[in-house]
Parts: C-alpha cells; structure tokens; sequence
C-alpha cells in the first residue's frame, strides 16, 4: 500500500513484490555548545543541517528492519520469514543500510526499487553506490519517521528525554544518528560510558506518554532493548548476530541468523 500525508519526503511506496525477493540479484561524545562530531573523526559532521521529518499513513502491516549494513541476503531471509505482501504491507528501515557488509549496493538498489522507507543512519554516509538515483535516494532520507496509523516513530539512533513531536526539528541531527547515553547532567552524548542509556531515561520523561512508540537501531553493542517507549532492533547482524524486525500492529520480533561479515568498516 502507499503510505500518504505531510511531509513525505520520498516517492509512494510500492512495497517488496514476491518478484523482487526472489528475483533481485544485486548489481555486483557530546553534544551541546560546539560544533556537532560523531563518533569517529572520520564521519562528515552535518553541522546545521535542519533536521527533516516525514508523517505519514501506511496501511496494512508496518515491518521495521533494524541496521542492515550491506547484509543483502539476511534482508530478503527476513522479508521471507514475516511474509512480506507488496500488496498489503509497508517496509521501513532503521538507518545504516549500508557500509561494514559485502553487499550495501545491493541493499541499497534493493530498497529504491522496492519503494522501500528508511531513516538516515551515520554510517550510510560511507556507502559507496555507482548508480545516481539510489545515492540520491539515500543522501534524501530523513531523520524521522511517523507512522501516524500505527503510532510509531522510526529514528536511527535515539531522542533526548522530554522531545515532543513539535520539537523534533529543533533536536541537533548529529543527536538522531549517534545518541547512546545520557549525561548526570541530562546532555545527549554518543558515549557508552559515563551516562545512562537514552531509552531509560526518555521512557520515563513524563513528556514521552503522548508520543509514539519509538524503534531505533545504532546499537548492537546492547542489541535488542524494550521499554513501554521504545524499542531498539539493531541486533548486530554484521557482527554475526542477528537481522531482527518488529512488525505492526502488535510490535512482534522476527529476526533470522546472519554470517559475520565486516569489510572496509568505518
């Protein structure tokens, strides 16, 4: 089904066709008070970027894949094992398709020709495409996505505690691509250590109970994590773990295995 509504940044959606599963073969910190940094020098700072943001309705079932970083065949795997109907389904992703795996390119061509939405993830930044439309496609996504009808939030790595659907242009984008902890003193930052993780302390802002159940990605180190809030899917298939996906309405796991397969990580 088409997703519509205010805000769309992409194409209608013409979900994954049985035809494209089988078919498709490839085509072979902190923050506040400085400039914005992620968490390696080398990933490009998006500075003052305004944030973007798309809401929308998407009928029929919701499947949110978590980061698939270039892991072509552990994405179609999983799009099997919850059935994906073109017809009746949307597909969503949570950032980094690509970069680390042997196959973004794939991933990525994969995702355009099925009218596939994504958040923007800060390793995609990295994936080397040679056909213009999907590095188009990938250098557009947003950094939110609003499943209105479901009442889910797609973002890449987390929210600071207190946001608000209104305040999300005013977040600072490096905070949507590389959030993991919140500070003592309640500053975002990409740390692991010296804080807590950003899903405790957001699920319990009481600013959170209006807003959308959140699922995000970004990070495998604590691999899948559930509060009432949020729910984090990013469950190392790179590393070897596993590609997950949360399907809507219910918010059910599906994940299937994946081979350890990291190459030219950034």
């Amino acid at each position: 089904m088409r997703p519509s509504g205010r805000g769309c940044l992409l194409a209608g959606m013409c979900c994954v066709s049985v035809v494209l599963l089988v078919g498709y073969s490839g085509r072979g910190g902190r923050y506040a008070d400085r400039p914005a940094e992620t968490p390696r020098s080398r990933t490009p700072s998006l500075g003052d970027t305004p944030a973007r943001h798309w809401e929308g309705i998407a009928e029929g079932r919701l499947v949110v894949v978590g980061d698939v970083h270039g892991m072509f065949d552990e994405l179609v795997a999983l799009l099997r094992v919850v059935s994906f109907d073109r017809e009746s389904d949307t597909l969503a992703l949570t950032g980094d398709v690509g970069n680390k795996g042997a196959q973004s390119e794939d991933v990525v061509g994969f995702l355009r020709a099925a009218g596939a939405l994504s958040v923007k993830g800060n390793h995609d930044a990295f994936v080397t495409l040679s056909h213009p439309p999907d590095r188009d496609w990938l250098s557009n996504l947003p950094y939110t996505l609003h499943f209105l009808n479901h009442r889910v939030l797609v973002v890449h790595a987390g929210l600071p505690p207190g946001t608000r659907l209104a305040t999300l242009p005013h977040v600072h984008p490096d905070v949507f691509l590389t959030l993991r902890t919140i500070q003592p003193d309640g500053t975002p930052s990409q740390n692991f250590s010296g804080g807590r993780p950003w899903v405790e302390a957001y699920s319990e802002a009481l600013e959170t109970r209006s807003m959308p159940h959140v699922v995000f990605g970004h990070d495998a180190k604590r691999a899948f994590q559930q509060t009432q809030r949020a729910t984090g899917i990013d469950t190392g298939c790179v590393y070897g773990g596993r590609l997950s996906a949360l399907v809507f309405p219910g918010g059910h796991q599906h994940s299937v295995p994946c081979r350890r397969s990291i190459v030219g990580a950034t």
